[in-house]
């Protein structure tokens, strides 16, 4: 990584500005695609595991694509925040696009799966009890990995064709995973930076005039002592001493 992140910059802040309007455009087309892919693989393998889905009155297709599409365009937004931090670290802001693609994939096939199994719920609750807790983790795991992948070789392929400069694409990391810690992206933690409280002022005093702490509203004055209009002490004008 270290090697990669040296010759991107090798190559100048110029990458990031022509990488990152590719990759803007794509988005949008690569979150449609995963959800169709989503929505593909998991009426498949959900027909296999509960045929009452076969029903062509279900009209399961149709809404496993219309979930999968809600779930997975959910990460459009923060996908455009990333964008706009190409011209900035280009690596950090590929990476942190292709995460979080991945990551509408997994969502897309989960939101699908779930919409399928809402329409048969009812019916499976009444006839087989014993399914009525629809055990899929392991359908969505073995889904959304089938579907990543397939996400992953789109997403280069259809980068490599846009005639970019070689020099560019040679250095983009597909290595990443859902799970990936891709932290925020700049324009988040700077408005965290001006909404942030001020610290307080430590030691400020709460009397009307100067720190007093033998009471009056006098000059500093730290015990019974003197003081021009100080306590009950000695002093010039002070209380019960020679100043009759």
């Amino acid at each position: 990584m270290d090697f990669l992140e040296g010759v991107i910059d090798a190559v100048g802040d110029a990458a990031g500005l022509v990488l990152g309007p590719v990759v803007e455009a794509m988005a949008e087309p690569a979150l449609c695609e995963a959800a169709q892919q989503a929505a593909e693989k998991s009426v498949e393998k959900m027909m296999e595991k509960y045929p009452a889905l076969n029903d062509p009155a279900l009209c399961v297709m149709e809404k496993a694509v219309n979930d999968a599409t809600n779930a997975a365009l959910g990460f459009m937004d923060e996908i455009m925040e990333w964008c706009q931090d190409f011209g900035k670290d280009a690596m950090a802001a590929f990476h942190a696009v292709g995460v979080l693609i991945l990551r509408a994939c997994r969502a897309a096939v989960r939101a699908a799966c779930d919409g399928m199994l809402s329409l048969i719920q009812g019916c499976m609750d009444t006839c087989c009890p014993c399914l009525s807790d629809y055990d899929i983790g392991g359908l969505v795991d073995e889904v959304a990995y089938v579907v990543e992948e397939m996400m992953k070789e789109w997403i280069k392929m259809t980068i490599e064709s846009k005639g970019l400069p070689g020099a560019i694409v040679d250095v983009l990391d597909f290595a990443f995973t859902e799970n990936d810690d891709i932290g925020e992206p700049s324009s988040r933690q700077r408005e965290e930076e001006e909404y942030a409280p001020e610290p307080m002022m430590m030691g400020s005093g709460g009397g009307d005039g100067d720190y007093n702490d033998g009471g009056g509203d006098g000059d500093y004055n730290d015990g019974d002592g003197g003081g021009d209009g100080g306590g009950d002490g000695g002093g010039d004008g002070g209380g019960d001493g020679d100043g009759e």
